[in-house]
């Protein structure tokens, strides 16, 4: 759903990025830096969590460094965490009550053996000076939270109704709890799910409950589920004296517990990079064209009926992976299952594999189920996800992989277009980007007419900065992937080795790979840095332009 533009979650905005101008400036290691962005970056509003940030800075100039201060504000975070996140007794009434509630079971795995009471939020602080008004880290608190949002933990911390402690309990298994209770993961409960209630609601096929891994990179705890959904939709026979979690509660702990997992994130920094995994057997070229030529000669319904059977089957072995888009096969091959884009991806496959030496998945075969969807079976990329280990890679790693990265795009470039349209997929069709909120535009024949559709919904003149640049300038049109952000991108061990998800490729204004790269990442230079080593500068100014058309435009996409 698209989110109305807000100006305290601005993350372009001048009053959030400078924080993180003084962050790069006070050369800190990337993962100090990378605690401090996302102390930022995932505060309940980042500008107050930037101006926190610049403010402490200010007001310690005379007697700190800037890394000083900065590394004290780390500090200082990763205490309130312990504080907030640490053990405390519960009654045995409450405890009964709680078990009654979850049955006994853990909320997140359904497991019964060693499981325990667990606060989301401690109640040690009710009574801890320092985070009561005019405690030292009170500012640090409502600075991450909101003072709103401060107010309303504290209400329910100190409620005296029955049942009001179940609103901050969960029965957990030792290692989900240990994980818990150190940031690595939040458990989202969606506001519906709150009073007032809603009359029907228009509920999530997971009951609007869910797992969110913590940044930076990925937990492997083998009792928390893959597929990051609960063993049940928590449901409750009593709300008024058995009640489930609070929504805030948990949203608070989301927040609050991230510097632990950085901690952790930090031992296996100085542990170094982990040894590379051997990789499977895979089928060689020689391999690919015989299967290739194979799957050619079958009808189109046998091998639809073929691959159907090979996806219910992957599900009935590992109902983990029931509705992934993409499952692993034997002979280092995936099956991708999708309902758009189909045969743009495979052609791009196609186009990548003859004109480049990137390392992008070989399509082995693509069918068409209906006009819309159907499945592809290509190879698979080893490696890590970039965005799993970004936290690994140190400042000289990421200006490697951005070096690395320009080198792919330069060969990208070098695709020819055959289609009769200047500005279209890889078929000659209509474009598409997730920047399009699900929709497809053109083909155009000319970059005045796609930027004319880009800016269309902006309320400001086109005819002034910085939207009027995008009309004064130059642009090559040339082959673009449209999604490079870092789930795209496969690493070993620190080395940039491949590229996947094709299926947004086409002939775009050369500008466009760079700002959709940034997308996710707003002005948080630590992640950025790898594309802005990538295009070094060269895209700035539209950037700003794409900036703008966002804050001007009805909807955020």
């Amino acid at each position: 759903m698209a989110e109305k533009y807000h100006h305290d979650n601005d993350k372009y905005g001048k009053k959030f990025t400078r924080a993180f101008e003084m962050i790069d400036s006070a050369k800190l290691s990337a993962i100090e830096g990378i605690a401090l962005s996302l102390f930022i970056g995932s505060a309940r509003a980042p500008v107050v969590a930037s101006k926190y940030v610049q403010d402490r800075v200010s007001q310690n100039s005379e007697t700190c460094t800037l890394k000083e201060t900065l590394r004290s504000i780390r500090q200082d975070l990763v205490t309130l965490a312990r504080k907030m996140t640490c053990d405390h007794y519960v009654n045995p009434q409450t405890e009964a009550a709680l078990y009654e509630r979850d049955g006994g079971r853990c909320f997140i795995s359904g497991r019964t053996l060693d499981v325990k009471p667990t606060y989301i939020i401690s109640p040690s602080i009710r009574d801890d000076d320092d985070l009561l008004p005019g405690g030292y880290l009170r500012p640090l608190l409502e600075a991450a939270i909101s003072p709103e949002e401060t107010e309303k933990m504290f209400t329910l911390l100190n409620a005296q109704e029955d049942g009001s402690d179940l609103k901050n309990l969960l029965l957990m298994e030792p290692s989900i709890r240990h994980t818990f209770r150190n940031g690595h993961f939040q458990i989202i409960k969606q506001p519906y799910l709150e009073p007032p209630y809603l009359k029907d609601p228009a509920k999530l096929a997971n009951g609007g409950w869910w797992i969110r891994r913590t940044p930076p990179g990925r937990v492997f705890v083998p009792t928390l589920p893959e597929n990051d959904k609960l063993y049940a939709v928590p449901s409750t026979k009593n709300p008024e004296t058995h009640p489930l979690p609070a929504m805030v509660l948990l949203s608070v702990h989301g927040i609050v517990s991230r510097p632990l997992r950085i901690l952790e994130a930090e031992k296996r920094i100085e542990a170094g990079w982990p040894a590379q995994k051997p990789e499977p057997w895979t089928l060689g070229k020689i391999g690919i064209t015989c299967l290739r030529t194979a799957l050619s000669l079958i009808p189109n319904f046998v091998r639809i009926k073929l691959y159907m059977f090979i996806d219910r089957l992957i599900e009935y072995w590992d109902p983990v992976l029931k509705g992934s888009h993409v499952k692993n096969l034997p002979l280092g091959l995936c099956l991708k299952k999708s309902d758009r884009n189909i045969k743009n991806e495979a052609n791009a496959l196609l186009a990548v594999e003859k004109f480049t030496t990137i390392n992008a998945p070989r399509l082995i075969d693509s069918v068409m189920i209906d006009a819309t969807s159907g499945f592809i079976i290509m190879t698979r990329i080893f490696g890590d996800r970039l965005d799993n280990v970004y936290f690994l890679t140190t400042w000289e790693e990421r200006k490697k992989i951005g070096e690395y990265l320009a080198k792919w795009i330069a060969e990208m470039r070098q695709i020819p277009n055959k289609s009769n349209y200047l500005i279209a997929d890889t078929l000659g069709g209509p474009i598409s980007d997730h920047r399009f909120s699900g929709e497809s535009w053109g083909p155009f024949n000319t970059v005045s007419d796609f930027i004319d559709r880009l800016t269309r919904d902006v309320t400001k003149p086109r005819n002034e900065p910085p939207l009027s640049l995008l009309y004064e300038r130059k642009y090559d049109v040339c082959f673009t992937h449209s999604d490079l952000h870092m789930s795209n991108l496969f690493v070993t061990r620190g080395r940039l080795s491949g590229i996947i998800d094709w299926e947004n490729a086409g002939f775009k204004p050369e500008y466009w790979e760079f700002t959709r790269s940034l997308w996710p990442y707003g002005g948080e230079r630590n992640l950025c840095y790898i594309y802005t080593c990538a295009f070094d500068g060269k895209y700035d100014d539209e950037l700003e332009a794409e900036v703008f058309i966002l804050h001007h435009s009805p909807f955020v996409f």
